[in-house]
Formats: structure tokens, sequence, C-alpha cells
């Protein structure tokens, strides 16, 4: 699945917020690992998905843009979802 910042513009929609929220949400799959490992089955499993970011490239007026995405994948089911809602 693609998705983009709620709001757009050159401060938002760059490179470096995309990969600081893959950062914060590849943290995330670590915690929720280690987690799961040390509950050893006593609570519910905590999972986070592994997101990366995608871009598509264009020229508009001899300047190349980027427009930024984080890719996840979709799963089907009854789940609980949280993410790190920046932009």
């Amino acid at each position: 699945m693609l998705k983009k910042f709620i709001r757009d513009g050159r401060k938002i929609n760059n490179r470096e917020n995309y990969l600081q929220s893959v950062e914060t949400q590849t943290i995330a799959v670590y915690f929720a690992n280690l987690f799961t490992t040390k509950s050893k089955g006593q609570v519910k499993r905590v999972k986070f998905l592994k997101a990366k970011v995608f871009y598509f490239k264009k020229e508009k007026f001899k300047q190349i843009m980027c427009r930024y995405y984080t890719l996840e994948l979709f799963f089907e089911g009854t789940f609980t979802y949280f993410n790190v809602k920046l932009g």
C-alpha cells in the first residue's frame, strides 16, 4: 500500500521526512519483536509492519521533481492499526 503525508509541499513531502518516518517504524518493529520475545506468550503478540520509502521522479519546467510515499504491505484481518501520524 502506498501512503503519502496528508499535507503537501516541499517542506513536508521531502526525502528526509519520509526517511525519518520509516526509521521510526523500523525502531517500532525492533521493540515489538523484543517485547513479543520477552513476554513468552503471556500477552497478545505485538507486530509492526516494515515500511519502505518509494518515490516517482518527473520533470516539470526542466526541473526534476520527486513525489515520495511510504510503502507498506497490505494484509487482511482484524487488528489494531497504529502509525507515526507524521504529516
